[in-house]
């Protein structure tokens, strides 16, 4: 994982986590490595990650019971909520490269169909 040094490691340790619970690498009710595993695999603080998973309990996608393990939300309506940001952070970087290169509303909704529709036919 490369860093961006211009947004706190803790909130990109948290995407990384929320990219990870939405992609299937974290089930629902699977428990996460241990704080200290995740940084050393990041090569980071043990308390940045204490801080991501800290942030991310109180936001409702991680339990955490007295010292077991953190685990993921088996709540469906979080994950559907967390699947639906994701998608709206890509829909936002596109719009705005999109708006970059001068591409209008029709030729980002032809690109998209298009787009879809040949992933869907090599799948």
């Amino acid at each position: 994982m490369e860093f961006d040094k211009h947004r706190p490691i803790y909130a990109q340790v948290m995407d990384h986590l929320k990219e990870q619970m939405v992609n299937g690498t974290y089930q629902p009710g699977e428990s996460l490595p241990s704080r200290r595993e995740i940084a050393r695999e990041l090569g980071i603080n043990p308390n940045t990650v204490q801080r991501a998973f800290a942030q991310l309990e109180e936001q409702g996608y991680l339990t955490t019971q007295n010292t077991q393990s953190s685990v993921v939300t088996t709540d469906q309506e979080k994950l559907q909520q967390l699947r639906h940001e994701q998608i709206q952070q890509a829909l936002d970087a596109l719009i705005t490269t999109a708006d970059h290169i001068g591409l209008s509303l029709n030729d980002i909704q032809a690109l998209l169909i298009a787009t879809y529709q040949r992933r869907n036919h090599d799948d």
